[in-house]
């Protein structure tokens, strides 16, 4: 029996299906990418495995009804991917993510942030960054940062059971407050 890869410690995506995707996109592009990168994840990880993707425009965050549907999505989600164009999140984007910390209760999974034709400052995508990876940590969720999918969808001949802890933990583990990498450490 082939043995599932791991996304990152703490999920197992072979072991969920099927897999809960929360995408939060600041574009149509942004939007189409992110939905390509979790079909091409799938397949790498699985190809049996289902994936069930929900998503909402940044902007409509901003209406009572998606950002309550949104914070309940996130609030059951195996991953919630951020898909933008730029290195800002909206305030009301933002304000959900307070929420659904207040809301969630699953113990595990990742929350990523996909960076769609960057062309931001260093200095911006980091603290975006920062403030992605204190949300996750809010929410019981390991941070996947940019560059994390394009890292996994080019590591040629990955073997099956290799965590992608292993393919990013030497770039992100000297980042400013991090210091893990999984909820089962």
């Amino acid at each position: 029996m082939r043995k599932a890869k791991s996304l990152h410690v703490g999920l197992e995506l072979g072991s969920v299906n099927p897999c809960k995707v929360t995408i939060w996109y600041e574009d149509a592009s942004a939007h189409a990418r992110a939905v390509e990168v979790c079909e091409e994840v799938a397949q790498q990880v699985d190809p049996q495995l289902t994936i069930d993707i929900t998503g909402w425009r940044l902007e409509e965050l901003d209406q009572e009804a998606p950002a309550r549907d949104a914070i309940q999505a996130v609030a059951n989600a195996d991953i919630v991917l951020i898909s933008t164009r730029s290195a800002a999140l909206p305030l009301k984007a933002r304000e959900c993510l307070e929420a659904c910390a207040r809301t969630r209760t699953k113990s595990d999974g990742a929350l990523a942030w996909l960076m769609v034709a960057p062309t931001v400052s260093a200095a911006s995508a980091e603290r975006l960054s920062s403030d992605l990876r204190q949300a996750a940590s809010r929410l019981g969720m390991d941070f996947l940062p940019p560059g994390f999918f394009q890292d996994l969808l080019q590591a040629p001949g990955q073997p099956d059971g290799v965590g992608i802890a292993e393919l990013t933990a030497s770039r992100e583990s000297d980042a400013p407050g991090y210091d893990h990498w999984g909820l089962n450490e």
